[in-house]
Parts: C-alpha cells; sequence; structure tokens
C-alpha cells in the first residue's frame, strides 16, 4: 500500500526549470491525487477585445502606466486559479513551494479548502519580502535558511529524487557547473574555481545563464563557459548531473541555504566544490566527499580529488530523498525530522 493512498494535495510550485513538472509525479508515485495549479502561472494573456487593448495603449501613451498590462495579466491568472479551484472538492492537504508567485486571495481559499495547509519558501524571506504577508495562512511554513528560523516557521532543507535505474558506473572525469548569473562577485567565484581545475586536466562543463546582451559578451572572453540565454529544463541539467564526476556549487549570497546541487551531489555520490562553508553542519558532511572553497585553498584542491569518496549512511541519505521529505513536510506517518544544524 501507497503511503498517502487515497490521499488528496492541491498543489501549487514555480514552473520555472521545470520544477513542478518533476515534483508532481512523484507526489502522485507516494499515492496523493493531485490537483496542480503550477501551470496556469504559465498561462499566456490574451486581450478579452479590442477596447480593452486601445485602453492599454491610452494608459502608456497618456498616463506612463507601463503597468498596467501586467495587472490585467495578474488579474486574469487570479481568475482562472480561483475558477479552477471552485471545482476541486476539499483535500486532505494543500502544498506551495514559493507561494508568494500565487494571488494572495488564491492561497488563502486553497488553504481553507484542506485538511492541513504547507509552503515552503526555498528563497530567503528577505529576498521576496511579499511573502510575509502570507504566513498567516498556513499551519506549516518551512524556510531552508537558518537566519529565517521565527517562531512562525519550521526548518527544512532542499531534496533530492532518487533514480531508481541509474547505475553509478565512470563515466569519465568531468567537472560540472550550472548557475545564473547573478553579479560579478559569484562570477568571479566561478571562473576562480574553474581556473583552479584546468591545471589538473579536469574537463570542464560549466553552463551559465545570462539574457543580457551585453554581459554574455564579456563573459564569452572567458574560456570555460557555455552561455545560455534561456533557463536549463531541470531533467536536462540531472543528465549532466549523471554524467559527471565532481559538481560545483557557488553559493547565492542572498541566504545560507543549501541548493539543489548540493542534494544532488548526495543522491548521485558525486564529489561536490561549494562555498558555502555552512555545509560543514550537516550530517551527510565529509571533508573526502566535499571541498568548501575559500578562494585562498585552491592548492588542496589535487588532494581532495585523488582522495576517495567515503560512503555516507543510507540512513542519512535517506532522510533527505523524497519520499521522508514529503512525509515530514506533511507531517504524515514515520519519518525523520529535517532540522537546519547548528553552526560549527
Amino acid at each position: 500500500m501507497l503511503e498517502f493512498e487515497g490521499k488528496t494535495i492541491i498543489f501549487g510550485a514555480p514552473t520555472t526549470f521545470g520544477f513542478s513538472s518533476v515534483i508532481k509525479p512523484e507526489l502522485e508515485r507516494v499515492g496523493l491525487k493531485v490537483f496542480d495549479f503550477s501551470p496556469v502561472l504559465d498561462s499566456k494573456f490574451k486581450y478579452k477585445n479590442i477596447w480593452q487593448r486601445i485602453h492599454n495603449v491610452y494608459r502608456k501613451v497618456f498616463f506612463k502606466d507601463y503597468a498596467n498590462k501586467k495587472k490585467l495579466q495578474a488579474s486574469e491568472i487570479e481568475h482562472l486559479l480561483m475558477t479552477s479551484l471552485m471545482e476541486v472538492p476539499k483535500a486532505d492537504f494543500s502544498f506551495f513551494i514559493r507561494p508568494d508567485l500565487f494571488p494572495s486571495r488564491f492561497i488563502e481559499e486553497a488553504c481553507k479548502k484542506s485538511g492541513l495547509s504547507v509552503a515552503y519558501q526555498w528563497d530567503g524571506l528577505d529576498r521576496y519580502p511579499k511573502i510575509y504577508n502570507y504566513l498567516k495562512n498556513f499551519d506549516r511554513f518551512f524556510v531552508f535558511d537558518k537566519a529565517d528560523i521565527t517562531t512562525a516557521t519550521l526548518s527544512l532543507t532542499n531534496f533530492f529524487i532518487p533514480d531508481r535505474n541509474y547505475s553509478n558506473t565512470f563515466r569519465g572525469e568531468k567537472a560540472y557547473f550550472c548557475g545564473s548569473y547573478i553579479n560579478k562577485k559569484r562570477f568571479s567565484e566561478v571562473a576562480a574555481i574553474a581556473y583552479a581545475l584546468q591545471p589538473l586536466n579536469i574537463p570542464l562543463n560549466f553552463l551559465l545563464v545570462c539574457d543580457n546582451k551585453k554581459l554574455r559578451e564579456e563573459i564569452e572572453e572567458e574560456s570555460f563557459t557555455i552561455i545560455a540565454d534561456s533557463i536549463i529544463p531541470y531533467s536536462s541539467n540531472l543528465e549532466n548531473v549523471k554524467n559527471c564526476t565532481i559538481l560545483v556549487e557557488v553559493q547565492n549570497p542572498v541566504h545560507e541555504g543549501l541548493s539543489f546541487r548540493v542534494f544532488e551531489a548526495l543522491n548521485y555520490n558525486k564529489k561536490l566544490i561549494t562555498t558555502n562553508a555552512a555545509i560543514k553542519s550537516y550530517d551527510f558532511y565529509d571533508p573526502a566527499n566535499i571541498f568548501v572553497w575559500n578562494g585562498e585553498n585552491s592548492g588542496d584542491l589535487e588532494s581532495f580529488l585523488n582522495t576517495p569518496m567515503k560512503a555516507v549512511s543510507e540512513k542519512v541519505k535517506n532522510k533527505y530523498g523524497f519520499d521522508n521529505w514529503i512525509k515530514y513536510v506533511l507531517d504524515y506517518g514515520r519519518y525523520d525530522s529535517i532540522d537546519l544544524p547548528e553552526s560549527k
């Protein structure tokens, strides 16, 4: 019998990177019937009639109101969400990742329709401060940065989705990085790690997403990068993860939460190079498997790469797998709690 057999869930998550379409089948796999509202976020806006289009042009020309179309789009998405929600019976759970992407009225009504309402903000709260207005709607609200832990929030990390068909055969040594261009400081850290790996004859697969033409031209001068102007689907990213031996993660400076890259390394038994020193406090950390880059320890990289990996216990590893993760999030069945550790 499946863990959640016969249970229902109202679900919504970012469609960026194809995350929602990866998570939905995992919810179904554990037995949940899923009412997925994520695709509505991608609804294409169409003017209702010619008069609405003319009125929008009028607002732009005479009132410099360039936000009017966005307001119309937001109103249409809210209407679609509320109309679809009316067709959903009362659910056992509602679960939203980045609930601030959804209209507050919709979130409020969705939570009323569920026995247990849960949210997870996988970015720092202050990065998207609108999220503070949503806290009151949820029975359980999770954050992944220790700085965001309050009496109104609970701790959580990201997770990995077990790949039951994966064979950990050697596929050639290669280092893989995938990330967005955030600022020059972060890019300089990526570049420093790449240049430290090159003398060690480690082939690089470094993908950087940047849609700014001027910045792209500057970045393309660096020989180690492949520039993408659009987001790489998560499923494609996982294929790249499987086909490397070393994962590189450069921390987003706005939070200390661990990225998905960390848990991909844990899942696929890859060596990890990261700039996030907070990782040293986690129960799966082992210096044989994880190298914390500080900008001054490049001389230690070769020794790290030549050191055999140490196995992480199945109990610790399974704690961060999706099956335990979702039971902890929904407070259902037997699970291991996922607490954020104290700093070492």
